[in-house]
């Protein structure tokens, strides 16, 4: 029996807080590259996505407390929040497992988003 690679605490953290690959991906890239105002265009560029998508990612990011909205600047840029050390490892420890385990966490993902349908159509009449 194979271990599994990814541990519960990070899967919690997937499933609790990471509503998408994409935004899965705003969030790791804003956090290795705290030095960078980031706009939609760019965060569109960095992770290949549409800037419409992307904006919405950064005001999420925002929402949640990751981002800091600049005041007054235009495009509307955003700069990253270092967050307590707790959070910062549990990140840092994502982002590495990540990177070596992409299938299997993007899977979780993926699975996450096809239970919460499956829940909501058992609802369906």
């Amino acid at each position: 029996m194979t271990r599994d690679p990814i541990p519960n605490i990070i899967k919690r953290v997937i499933i609790t807080s990471v509503e998408s690959v994409p935004h899965l991906e705003a969030l790791l890239m804003t956090q290795k590259n705290p030095e960078v105002s980031w706009d939609a265009e760019l965060l569109a560029r960095t992770i290949f996505i549409q800037p419409k998508v992307a904006e919405g990612l950064l005001v999420k990011l925002s929402s949640a407390g990751f981002l800091k909205k600049l005041a007054e600047s235009q495009p509307q840029k955003y700069d990253y929040v270092y967050p307590v050390l707790e959070t910062r490892q549990l990140l840092d420890e994502l982002a590495a497992l990540y990177s070596k385990h992409l299938i299997l966490i993007t899977n979780l993902i993926h699975d996450k988003s096809s239970n919460v349908q499956k829940f909501a159509d058992a609802f369906k009449f």
